[in-house]
């Protein structure tokens, strides 16, 4: 089996295990971007995975936060979701595999026998539905943070 990269030391590291614990991942990853070509489902393993460059929320100032301005850095990340069993999309088009995705929230609803249906919601009306057995899902840093400021062009 292929490991990926390492979480970062230092760098954010969650464990998703109930609906209070994705509203947690949709408040670190609120704004971030990922492409259709940075999330993968392993069927055999049952396993959702995405990557995303995700603002540093925790690092930025309150009154940052408050007028609702964007951190100064970014940070790549890696999330994923074990016991999926099934995943749907809407408005994501899989030709467009390096199209920039910005997530707005993650909406987990319970569903019959203790299963959950994740809704990854992206700006644009593109979306992302996981079933999913059981919250099981982990988010975590693969790399140290960097200016988010792009620099002139």
């Amino acid at each position: 089996m292929t490991q990926g990269p390492a979480p970062v030391a230092g760098g954010l590291k969650l464990r998703a295990e109930d609906e209070a614990d994705i509203a947690v991942f949709a408040a670190c990853l609120q704004s971030a971007r990922t492409r259709p070509l940075d999330m993968t489902y392993l069927r055999a393993q049952r396993r959702f995975v995405l990557l995303f460059d995700r603002y540093c929320w925790e690092a930025s100032a309150p009154e940052l936060r408050e007028t609702g301005g964007l951190p100064p850095s970014i940070v790549r990340c890696g999330m994923h979701f074990d016991g999926v069993t099934a995943v749907a999309t809407q408005g994501l088009d899989a030709a467009l595999r390096d199209q920039g995705l910005d997530l707005l929230t993650i909406i987990c609803r319970r569903q019959a026998a203790g299963a959950f249906e994740v809704h990854l919601l992206f700006a644009g009306g593109a979306d992302l539905r996981l079933g999913v057995e059981c919250i099981d899902a982990g988010l975590a840093d693969l790399e140290a943070s960097r200016s988010a400021d792009p620099g002139p062009d």
